[in-house]
């Protein structure tokens, strides 16, 4: 449920495709995992874990880590 949130996130602010949209959806898949399972850590690891293989920046960092706190 988390990554369809942030997959109507990114196509309501027009960032439906590309890597913007890729990390979205990796984040909230990342927060709907710590929300569950009351693992922040392990939320965040899953999106690292997912994003392995794009383009990991401090933007990335940041906004996976809030929104799995949010969470």
């Amino acid at each position: 449920m988390g990554a369809c949130a942030a997959q109507a996130v990114g196509e309501a602010t027009g960032r439906s495709d590309g890597p913007a949209q890729q990390q979205l959806v990796a984040s909230g898949a990342g927060a709907g995992l710590a929300a569950v399972f009351n693992a922040p850590l392990a939320g965040f690891i899953f999106t690292l874990e997912e994003l392995r293989g794009g383009r990991l920046s401090v933007a990335t960092y940041s906004g996976t880590l809030v929104a799995v706190i949010c969470s």
